[in-house]
This record gives structure tokens, sequence and C-alpha cells, in this order.
């Protein structure tokens, strides 16, 4: 088969801060996550070979999953002189965002806390696992590391919600769908079957 009809462009995103804002999807105050996306041209839709395009900058609400551009490549992605983000352009959906009040910048991990501790932490606070991950990915640590401190802090005992996203007995919802985990099976694994299940939801779509 041709390697030519295996090169295909896809979009990847990654996160460049975060904070919170008044999503219009939920209406309430949320979480999100502040995203620049990218185009590459990838070998079977997997293996990035080299980087297209940048194609903006987008706000990932963490409660409803929805997606708000801010802005094109180039095109006032600096925050106003207020703090404030500047008013966003409608995504395909036609919604568009405008935070109420400057996004909190959070400091990870906060001072005197280790990576590990401070992943343990998120996670026993609901984060899911897979963006535990992610945000050792954005400090800088290599994907083999940042999977393996992942899943020490983890722990064995572990709940996979219907959107794929896994995470620690203590939490109680799920912090992308809000669906509720109490009715979800309590899994006891070893730390290398939680690292395939984070290996398996990581992988791109």
């Amino acid at each position: 088969m041709s390697l030519l009809l295996q090169l295909r462009a896809k979009i990847y995103g990654r996160t460049i801060g975060n904070g919170v804002f008044r999503c219009p999807a939920c209406q309430e105050e949320r979480a999100y996550l502040h995203q620049r996306l990218y185009e590459y041209l990838t070998l079977f839709g997997v293996f990035r070979l080299f980087k297209l395009n940048e194609l903006g900058e987008e706000l990932v609400c963490q409660s409803c999953d929805e997606r708000f551009t801010v802005a094109k490549p180039g095109a006032g992605r600096d925050r106003e002189p207020d703090g404030r983000w500047p008013l966003l352009a409608p995504c395909d959906n036609g919604r568009v965002a405008v935070p109420p009040r400057p996004p909190q910048v959070i400091e990870w991990p906060p001072a005197g806390v280790s990576r590990e501790d401070a992943t343990r932490e998120d996670l026993e606070a609901g984060m899911s696992l897979q963006d535990a991950y992610q945000r050792l990915l954005d400090c800088g640590m290599g994907a083999f590391v940042a999977n393996l401190m992942a899943v020490t802090a983890c722990g064995r005992r572990v709940r996979v919600c219907g959107c794929g996203r896994i995470f620690t007995e203590a939490a109680v919802n799920c912090s992308a769908c809000t669906c509720s985990l109490l009715d979800r099976e309590l899994q006891v694994l070893s730390q290398n079957g939680i690292a395939d299940l984070l290996d398996h939801a990581s992988r791109p779509k």
C-alpha cells in the first residue's frame, strides 16, 4: 500500500494555561483549560511527523467539555491590560464566551510540594487520571515518567466513567461529564493494569 495513502492531517491541542470563567453552555463559573491548536501531518493518524499549521487557541470547559475559540494565530491572543481575555470568536456551534472576570492563574505544583504529592492530591480531589497525566506532560515531563508518576499517585482502586475518564475511588462525579461515579464498578487493578488503561485512553482518537 502506498505510504502517501497513510499520511493524514490531524489536529492536536497543547495546554498552555488554566483558570476559571463563566461557561456559556453551563451558565456557571467553571474551570477551563487554555489550549493552543496545531495541525500535524501524521502517519496512520497516530505518529506525528511535523507541524503544518498553528490553528489558534481555545478554552475548554472542564465540566461540559464545550470548546470556545480565543483568537486566530497572531490576532489578539494576549489578555487585555486589566487581565481579561478579549472577546472570544464564535466556534462552529455559534457560541461566544466572554469571561466575566480575569482568569485565575493556578501555580502548580504549589511551593514546597513535590509533583508526585501534588498529583496525588489532585487525584484525591476528583481530577481524572488523564488530566493529571497531561498536567505532568505540560510541566515538561517525559511521557514514560509522567505515566509512571500519575499511575503511582493514583493507587490501585479506580473507577472508569462512561466517557472513558479514570478516577480514584475518592472521586464522586466525573470532572468532564459530571456523571456520578458511585454507580460505576470499583476496579482493583495492578499498577501495570492502570498504566495500560491510561495508555489506551491517551492515544489519539
